[in-house]
């Protein structure tokens, strides 16, 4: 879609949403997945990431498996199937996982914080999804959430964890060959449970965003450079925020900020007005039972973002649907596993070129793949 039609499109948007005119103000078009289909992978994963693991042009998916002691590697083909997974050992409680290249060879490595032991493991990969040579470096206590970013713009990763029971973040520098520093730890205003890195003051340093689970927050912390953070800045949300997504949902320039809410069974979206301001949320509830993960994508190819969760008591997916100003309705729902709390994301699994969604499924230690049929249609369930 070129700019000029895009724009137009979103002007149309902004004027249905203001009730300005009735013309052109359909709903989005809807989102239609077949039915899910399972592969099995370790026990009780927890967490999924993607990325082109072998380097052969197609993408791979990587999860911690939190009961089993490994990260498992699933090899697309890039035709809608996945190679039976490749487990490498990470240590004990692999709460979550991330991917990069920490050692500078040209191969992904891969990196998971060790709940209920106080480190980070990090695993250096061959390029054909097997890793090796796991190596521990400390972090703050029962470390639940990693991120792979580079704080200091040196050209090598570097490492974030949430520390659920430490209450705090740890940041450990890399040095671009395979080693860490010693964390450095910052306070957050309560136990954190979700993490994120996105620029929000537009300032060219990364930002950290924290979600609070058992409160009704997230926090802020905005990046100073070379890995230091400023004070934490607290923003209102709704029950249990436990999914968080980054994007310009309006196409106005901004970053914006959505937050999907596990206790209150909704998402709350502030949208970004420049330097760090939000406006006052909108919330939109989804249609499913305790959303655990977001993400923002196009999954009914219409060049907007939309938003979809996955579902922690209900076993589905919900999607809702974006039309360009920032605002959203209900779309499709679809079944997948058993309790995909683990997560969930977003990649073109068999090259049609419509976004397809995976989630990881804690329960049924499984990962369903949902291929996305096209927009148009009715709202449909997919798996019933």
């Amino acid at each position: 879609m070129n700019t000029t039609v895009r724009r137009k499109l979103r002007l149309a948007a902004v004027a249905c949403a203001a009730g300005l005119t009735a013309v052109g103000c359909a709903l989005p078009e809807e989102v239609d997945f077949a039915a899910a289909s399972t592969l099995d992978i370790g026990g009780g994963p927890a967490s999924t990431a993607t990325a082109d693991i072998n380097d052969d042009g197609i993408t791979d998916v990587i999860t911690g498996d939190f009961l089993s002691t490994t990260v498992s590697v699933l090899l697309g083909d890039g035709k809608g199937g996945f190679a039976e997974p490749i487990n490498s050992e990470v240590g004990i409680n692999p709460a979550d996982v991330g991917v990069g290249d920490f050692d500078g060879d040209g191969n992904l490595d891969a990196t998971v914080p060790n709940y209920g032991k106080g480190m980070v493991t990090v695993v250096f990969g061959d390029g054909s999804g097997k890793f090796a040579n796991p190596t521990q470096f400390p972090t703050g206590e029962d470390p639940n959430r990693i991120l792979a970013v580079d704080l200091d713009d040196d050209g090598s990763l570097d490492l974030v964890t949430s520390n659920y029971k430490g209450g705090d973040i740890s940041v450990l520098m890399g040095d671009g060959k395979g080693a860490f520093a010693e964390p450095v730890n910052t306070p957050t205003p309560a136990a954190p449970i979700r993490l994120l890195a996105a620029d929000l003051d537009e300032d060219g340093v990364l930002d950290l965003i924290i979600g609070h689970f058992g409160s009704h927050d997230v926090s802020i912390l905005y990046g100073t450079g070379k890995g230091a953070f400023r004070a934490p800045e607290v923003i209102t949300t709704a029950d249990d925020p436990a999914g968080l997504a980054v994007a310009d949902l309006d196409d106005d320039g901004h970053v914006d900020l959505a937050v999907a809410n596990y206790g209150s069974n909704d998402v709350s979206v502030f949208l970004g007005e420049g330097e760090g301001e939000f406006a006052d949320p909108r919330r939109y509830p989804v249609n499913g039972g305790a959303p655990a993960g977001l993400l923002a994508v196009d999954l009914n190819g219409d060049g907007y973002l939309d938003l979809a969760t996955n579902n922690s008591t209900t076993d589905d997916v919900s999607v809702l649907r974006g039309d360009g100003a920032g605002r959203f309705s209900e779309g499709a729902l679809a079944d997948v596993g058993d309790d995909p709390r683990g997560g969930i994301a977003a990649l073109d699994v068999d090259g049609d070129g419509a976004t397809d969604l995976v989630t990881v499924n804690h329960n049924s230690s499984d990962m369903s793949v949902l291929l996305n049929n096209g927009g148009g249609g009715k709202t449909k369930r997919a798996g019933k």
